[in-house]
Parts: structure tokens; C-alpha cells; sequence
């Protein structure tokens, strides 16, 4: 399984990930070699889903699926404990502990997608709610 990072928006291209985020991976034992890039329309045909992080990214991966959203799901459908809230929040302007969130809302919901992404390579037609 590969996996990939890329935002919508073109602000940060090349760039390191935020020093709060590594630290929260390293403490977390997650190794962080990655920089920052664009997200593009070829990524439909490059990754078998992607994943968004907000309602605000899903629209704009929807504009540039060209019909391709079957695959196209957001983080937090994937969240038991998302309450009804489909965003991952932006830490940005927080300070650490807010990574560390992040980092978990992250954590429990990628266990989901990758329970989803096995279930559905055996049985397709399910969708992520029996999976929270």
C-alpha cells in the first residue's frame, strides 16, 4: 500500500511539513520524509481513493474528478467519534496539543479506512458508515 499527502492549494509546494507535525509523528513513531505538493486532477487515476480532509477539499477534488469521485471519500467518514462533524480541523494556528488531536482523529480514522479499503477489495458496494 502507498500512500501520498498533496493540498489543493499551491501555498506551500516543496515545503517541509510543519515542525509541530513532525514532532507529533516522531513521538508517535511515525517517520516524516515528505514535501509539500499540489493535489491534481491525475491523482483520480494515480491512487485507487483519495481521501479529504474537509468539505471545503472534497468540493475541489469533486470539481477536478471529471466523474472519477467514486473513490473520493472524507477522513472523518471514516471516524467513530466524529459526532455528525465531517472536518478535520486545521491546527495551524494553534498550538501543539492541537496536532496532537489532529494526530488522533487522524489515527482512528485511518484504521477505519484501511478496514474499508480490505472489506471493500473483498465485497464491494459498502460504504464507510458500517465502518464507524
Amino acid at each position: 500500500m502507498v500512500a501520498d499527502s498533496a493540498g489543493t492549494g499551491a501555498y506551500h509546494i516543496g515545503s517541509q511539513p510543519d515542525l509541530r507535525s513532525i514532532q507529533v509523528a516522531h513521538d508517535n513513531g511515525i517517520p516524516i520524509n515528505h514535501k509539500a505538493r499540489q493535489f491534481h486532477s491525475r491523482d483520480f487515476e494515480d491512487f485507487d481513493y483519495v481521501i479529504a480532509m474537509d468539505r471545503n477539499n472534497h468540493h475541489e477534488m469533486t470539481n477536478q474528478a471529471k466523474g472519477k469521485v467514486n473513490h473520493l471519500f472524507l477522513l472523518r467518514d471514516f471516524d467513530a467519534l466524529a459526532y455528525g462533524e465531517r472536518d478535520v480541523p486545521d491546527p495551524y494556528y494553534g498550538g501543539y496539543d492541537g496536532f496532537v488531536d489532529i494526530y488522533e482523529i487522524i489515527d482512528r480514522s485511518v484504521d477505519k479506512l484501511i478496514q474499508f479499503i480490505q472489506s471493500n477489495d473483498e465485497s464491494k458496494g459498502r460504504n464507510p458508515e458500517s465502518f464507524t
